[in-house]
């Protein structure tokens, strides 16, 4: 398991989300790069909070894959947990 710490700041002066970095060593393990998507879903049990985090892909063909109904997307396997501590 890897640990990996970032400072969270404010998305822009009147909005209400925030946005952080993505640790060189995860960005290279999911193989992101700038302009990809990513899923954040959060995952409840064992009186933990966990938020696990997808790189999201397009399907490149008409090939019939498992897809979202929302956006047609795909998600891959790679991902990467957070847990509330």
């Amino acid at each position: 398991m890897f640990g990996y710490e970032t400072k969270v700041t404010r998305a822009g002066r009147r909005s209400r989300t925030v946005r952080t970095s993505i640790p060189d060593a995860i960005v290279h393990m999911l193989e992101i790069s700038a302009g990809d998507e990513l899923e954040w879903v959060l995952e409840f049990g064992n009186g933990a909070t966990k938020a696990v985090v997808r790189k999201v892909t397009k399907p490149k063909n008409n090939v019939p894959s498992t897809t979202s109904q929302r956006d047609k997307t795909t998600t891959t396997t790679q991902r990467a947990t957070f847990e509330e501590v």
